[in-house]
């Protein structure tokens, strides 16, 4: 590393984790093979081993892109804010069990994001919560910005639910993306949560 040049430290550490992430990848894919193979020789409980041993890898691969993400400079377009909410819940379930509903009130929006960084970096966000109670995830339409909102019980006596510990580099890649990141303190018997918004582009 170069102290004295912060691009070239950036760019080296860049080259770095892309090389890494492209190994980890080749063994990402290996299991992946080796989980298809074995679950045409199981079933019963045996397929429902191999299904939580792909969200584990699923999830590592998720971190993995999250990393990259960090490094990446964002391609930025026009997308249908409903198509990011929906990437979003399909590559959470790809990753986890948790019980979680989610919902949403807006059709025809349309946002300026990276849709590959902004799902990956809400997805990140979500599975390091710590849960005390069933979450719920809101897709809303608010003074002309689309706004991803999750939400849960705070925990008696108003205890730290963890929502407040965010991914690093997590605020970073929203305002990356032209959006902005806010959460709602937790108290006794009340909601708690964060909500990512974005601006609609008409």
């Amino acid at each position: 590393m170069n102290s004295t040049d912060p691009d070239a430290d950036r760019d080296a550490l860049r080259e770095f984790v892309r090389i890494h992430s492209h190994d980890s990848r080749n063994h990402y894919n290996g299991i992946e093979m080796e989980l298809l193979l074995m679950e045409g020789t199981l079933s019963g409980d045996g397929l429902g081993g191999i299904e939580q041993i792909r969200k584990e890898v699923n999830a590592l691969e998720n971190g993995l892109r999250y990393l990259e993400n960090r490094f990446a400079d964002p391609e930025r377009e026009i997308v249908s804010a409903l198509d990011v909410f929906n990437q979003w819940k399909s590559r959470y379930g790809a990753i986890s069990d948790d019980s979680i509903t989610w919902e949403y009130s807006f059709n025809n929006v349309s946002i300026n994001v990276d849709m590959r960084i902004v799902a990956d970096t809400l997805c990140e966000w979500l599975s390091g919560m710590k849960r005390v109670s069933p979450v719920k995830v809101f897709g809303e339409l608010k003074e002309d910005q689309i706004c991803f909102r999750v939400e849960l019980e705070a925990a008696p006596g108003g205890a730290d639910c963890n929502v407040n510990s965010l991914p690093p580099g997590f605020i970073d890649l929203i305002k990356s993306n032209g959006g902005s990141y806010r959460e709602k303190e937790p108290s006794a018997g009340d909601k708690t949560g964060g909500v990512c918004c974005f601006p609609v582009v008409h």
